[in-house]
């Protein structure tokens, strides 16, 4: 078994479809992901954009499978696994490498605070749930009490036989930079944040994992296809499309906002639900947002 996954360039952080109940909706999963198979590079599911921690653990199991029946022969898959409980977390690994991710990924655990040794255990525990899976943390203090220190990484990077890298979603370029000089040139280090994708990549990431890119891959696509040109002014001016674009986004509900947009191109999405208590865009909004992104001179974006 490789260390590493084969992850590399644009990996879309994919958004889950669910009904107006509040469960997923599995053939339009399918539809979305088999879609985003044909434009990226890979797909990152049941992340915070996937609002993975809100559905219970059968409910993830089961998008797991719809979505590598799907593609998992097409395009790595990582499968976020994080749990307020260890036990569900090692569970969820187990499940993922059975059905075959081509990697797991971890979040700090969250609400509580929690101690070094007790993070690591943590995610020791789940590691060995999935012996065969390429392993990383996943960094968001954003959204957890807790980060990834450096005494966690050094411990898991030395204890975690495959431990394969790091998913950073700090928006910081330093932390990035630190994360890669802790792993070394053997692991990974991918940048969470579409705002930083271009610079990020100049500090030796791997790859980005996206949220725009459910609706406009091209614009990552091409800041990456520019990076391995060399082609610097190509990466700045997408990366300033991507903006643009993003500005417009998170003046509303983002991932209601970001499902709008899909279920308007027939993407994979037949409905723009989100899991309660997750704000979802008022109808109201919906034409004034697909105005303002019209008006952008952006061939990639069409709504």
């Amino acid at each position: 078994m490789s260390e590493r996954s084969a992850l590399r360039g644009v990996i879309t952080a994919l958004v889950t479809p669910i009904d107006f109940d509040g469960k997923i909706d599995v053939s339009s999963l399918a539809s979305l992901a088999a879609w985003q198979a044909t434009k990226v590079d890979g797909l990152f599911v049941l992340g915070t954009s996937g609002e993975g921690v809100l559905f219970p653990k059968e409910e993830r199991m089961r998008a797991i499978e719809t979505i590598m029946n799907e593609v998992g022969n097409k395009v790595p898959v990582m499968v976020h696994v994080g749990s307020i409980t260890t036990q569900e977390s090692v569970e969820l690994a187990a499940h993922a490498e059975k059905h075959g991710a081509a990697a797991i990924s971890v979040i700090n655990p969250y609400y509580f605070s929690i101690s070094d040794e007790d993070q690591i255990t943590h995610f020791i525990s789940i590691a060995q749930s999935a012996p065969h899976t390429p392993f990383y943390l996943y960094n968001n203090p954003g959204v957890t009490q807790n980060t990834v220190s450096d005494n966690i990484l050094k411990r898991i990077s030395e204890q975690v036989v495959q431990f394969a890298g790091i998913k950073d979603s700090s928006k910081s370029l330093d932390t990035l930079s630190h994360y890669k000089t802790i792993v070394g040139e053997s692991k990974d280090v991918l940048v969470g944040g579409d705002l930083i994708f271009a610079d990020a990549l100049k500090r030796g990431v791997s790859g980005a994992v996206s949220t725009v890119s459910n609706i406009f891959p091209e614009l990552f696509v091409t800041i990456y296809e520019a990076f391995c040109n060399d082609d610097l002014e190509t990466m700045q001016i997408y990366q300033e499309k991507v903006r643009t674009v993003i500005k417009i986004l998170t003046s509303y509900p983002y991932f209601s906002t970001v499902k709008h947009l899909l279920v308007r191109k027939g993407i994979g999405m037949n409905s723009p639900y989100t899991c309660a208590p997750l704000g979802r865009l008022e109808e109201k909004d919906v034409n004034h947002m697909i105005a303002r992104l019209q008006k952008l001179d952006i061939e990639e974006v069409e709504v």
